[in-house]
């Protein structure tokens, strides 16, 4: 089944991480943003259909260092050729701040 996109993706040019809220690990990269979801570039896979509870840490954009925190769902994940896996999620609940922070990006 294919699922079409509501809205444009904007590719990051530099990488943003993003960490797990509960335990503060590591999860992967930003790869890509629209306005209802996001791609990330991981090591290990990330389970499909698995609500998320992630944080970054943008000091480009941010003046100071907090994590801004939100959720999404996991709607597919596939491995590259590369060795890593691509996850694609739908955001399901977005603070402000994240949503502006997501709104500078594109």
């Amino acid at each position: 089944m294919t699922i079409q996109r509501r809205s444009p993706r904007k590719s990051m040019t530099y990488y943003v991480s993003i960490f797990d809220r509960s335990t503060n690990a590591f999860v992967g990269h930003l790869a890509n943003l629209s306005k209802f979801g996001m791609k990330v570039t991981s090591t290990k896979p990330l389970q499909p259909n698995t609500q998320y509870s992630f944080g970054l840490v943008d000091t480009n954009i941010l003046k100071d260092a907090n994590q801004i925190g939100f959720d999404a769902t996991s709607r597919w994940s596939t491995k590259t050729e590369d060795d890593f896996f691509d996850t694609g999620f739908e955001f399901s609940n977005i603070s402000p701040e994240a949503a502006e922070m997501f709104e500078l990006y594109g």
